[in-house]
């Protein structure tokens, strides 16, 4: 499985040569177009796919890349699929779009320094944020799909079963319950701290068992159960750096861990 993928525009590949060859010498698995697709492939399906299967996505900020109709591809791509984005500046450019201004830049001034931060972020799997931003995650417990944990990688999430948002200024969050309204919940992140906010949704929702009124905005706690209907519930979880692991659908925790998770019932 890949787990960064690098988008760039070919115009800069000198620049990302050094980085993908000093990632793979740390021991980084990188998907690198000049390296994975094959020939005689669809090599929009193989980068397609090579997003789908990574972790990080890593996007050289450049005023090629920014005007590149594939980088945007495989940005959009990337967000859909709910991927870690981690934007690196090479060059200073104009009209970058909102999505890649939400997390901090690692900024290449020094390469040495820049190859520093940037390994910092990509070893610690969860818990390591760019900045002084808050890791944080949603765990969905329904009665109809299996437990599965969603990471918090934006500013802005909307939660429903078939909410509208542009993917380049929200998150989206599927729910799988009939009685789940279309846009049920916003999830926001407004000044470091996460925030649950109603959407004015036909059955409401509670917090720890307080309704939340039609457009009320409340901020989360580590272990709030937020109810959505009587089988759907949503735990948040604030994430410490090297304590959250994933098993297929079951979550363990480290000594390390500061509280203890929320026993699910």
């Amino acid at each position: 499985m890949n787990e960064t993928f690098i988008s760039y525009s070919p115009q800069d590949s000198k620049f990302v040569r050094r980085i993908v060859n000093a990632l793979n010498e740390a021991g980084i698995n990188t998907w690198f177009e000049m390296e994975d697709i094959r020939p005689t492939t669809k090599w929009k399906q193989e980068i397609l796919l090579g997003v789908q299967t990574c972790h990080n996505f890593v996007f050289i900020i450049s005023p090629d890349s920014i005007a590149s109709p594939y980088c945007e591809m495989e940005l959009n791509y990337a967000l859909l699929h709910n991927k870690r984005l981690i934007p690196v500046l090479y060059k200073h450019a104009e009209g970058i779009p909102p999505v890649l201004r939400e997390p901090s830049w690692i900024f290449f001034h020094n390469f040495s320094q820049g190859m520093e931060d940037l390994l910092l972020v990509l070893e610690s799997s969860f818990g390591a944020s760019l900045g002084n931003r808050l890791d944080a995650a949603i765990f969905i417990e329904t009665q109809d799909t299996h437990s599965r944990s969603f990471f918090l990688y934006r500013n802005h999430y909307l939660v429903g079963r078939n909410p509208k948002g542009n993917i380049g200024n929200t998150g989206i969050i599927l729910i799988n319950d009939k009685y789940v309204s279309r846009s049920h919940l916003e999830l926001k992140l407004d000044g470091g701290k996460w925030h649950a906010v109603d959407c004015y949704s036909r059955n409401g929702c509670s917090i720890n068992g307080s309704r939340l009124r039609e457009g009320q905005k409340k901020p989360l706690r580590h272990g709030d159960r937020i109810m959505l209907t009587p089988v759907t519930k949503l735990i948040y979880e604030e994430i410490q750096p090297n304590n959250w692991i994933v098993n297929g659908n079951e979550r363990e925790t480290t000594p390390e861990r500061v509280e203890q998770l929320p026993a699910t019932c």
